[in-house]
């Protein structure tokens, strides 16, 4: 994380290179099927034009294990993808146009949009892509942890930030001057219009290093704010218009952003309780385990007593399912003694 005095900033919505920036702009047209099995058929037929390598080489190339599986995507039919990608959600997706530039290439490319599309489709009540996002980045957000662990997503920032990163990572009013750069006075006077429609968070004035201020702001929101008046100044009624749209926008943006949190909040509250149920399945095994074994009268005195000896113990309360298997490095049971067992 860069220091506050800083121009640039780590926290990004998503990683992308320029070469990217005009090619992730999704549609909803049909056609995209279209245009999606045309590029693909030139892959495919490129592909099958290649030379058999010789036995040699494909012995070592064995050697590397699974090594550039993915590579022989291209050599299935296109029906076939198609049927693997439906089935992906969107953080599949963004890990595979991770694995190498080819792949990142075709699955980046505006015309592939259906695939990022469908995939954001397999989550069940996600909210609908928001108008200032891209499918890539709207996936980035919602699902990729790139401050690590981090499951704090401030979504009308459109930002993840966790608690470590959050007082260096937002600004209040007063210390965004390091954001403007140039045009201080005329860009401050635009924010100052705009204050009640630009995303902030809302915090505890003296509670962190920003002087008592109670709202703070993400410095890369306030950039394209800057950006976009720079664009329009010249021109009274452009002023005007671009005013309408930002606050029109930002309408738009808290209105997801409060979805996405509802959304978010319903997966954490049913994730929290699958686990719980899992520990309950787990401990019961374990009980039942103990009593084949002859330790009934013992079990029952713990819970009779309401003593936490054994339920506490951290191989019983692991979030997994008891199974036959035996994992060499996991705690045992054991550990608890006929003594202790005895005792309660």
């Amino acid at each position: 994380m860069k220091t506050r005095n800083s121009s640039k900033f780590a926290i990004k919505s998503v990683k992308l290179s320029p070469s990217d920036a005009t090619d992730l702009i999704w549609s909803s047209d049909e056609s995209e099927v279209e245009r999606l099995q045309a590029k693909y058929a030139t892959i495919c037929s490129n592909t099958a034009e290649t030379k058999a390598l010789p036995e040699s080489t494909l012995k070592a190339k064995g050697k590397r294990g699974k090594r550039g599986i993915l590579e022989k995507m291209s050599a299935l039919p296109l029906d076939v993808v198609l049927e693997i990608y439906s089935y992906l959600e969107p953080l599949d997706v963004l890990r595979l146009s991770r694995t190498s530039k080819a792949m990142r290439a075709f699955l980046m490319s505006q015309s592939n949009g259906i695939v990022w599309r469908t995939a954001r489709l397999n989550v069940p009540d996600l909210p609908p892509l928001p108008s200032d996002l891209s499918e890539p980045q709207y996936a980035n957000l919602a699902f990729d942890s790139y401050c690590h662990p981090c499951e704090n997503v401030i979504w009308q920032c459109r930002v993840r930030c966790c608690n470590k990163c959050f007082n260096t990572a937002f600004y209040s009013r007063p210390n965004l001057h390091s954001v403007w750069n140039r045009s201080y006075a005329l860009t401050f006077m635009v924010f100052n219009k705009l204050a009640q429609h630009i995303p902030y968070v809302s915090v505890t004035p003296w509670k962190g290093p920003w002087d008592g201020e109670d709202k703070v702001y993400f410095p890369p929101n306030i950039q394209t704010l800057r950006h976009g008046y720079r664009r329009v100044r010249k021109d009274e009624f452009l002023v005007e218009d671009w005013i309408r749209r930002t606050e029109q926008q930002h309408v738009e943006i808290m209105e997801h952003a409060a979805a996405c949190s509802r959304w978010q909040k319903a997966n954490n509250d049913s994730r929290s309780k699958e686990l719980q149920n899992t520990r309950s399945r787990r401990k019961a095994a374990i009980y039942e385990k103990l009593r084949q074994l002859g330790w009934g009268d013992e079990i029952d005195r713990l819970e009779s007593e309401n003593s936490s000896l054994l339920s506490a113990h951290k191989s019983v309360r692991q979030a997994k399912d008891l199974t036959d298997k035996v994992n060499p490095s996991a705690p045992r049971i054991k550990h608890i003694n006929s003594d202790q067992m005895s005792a309660g």
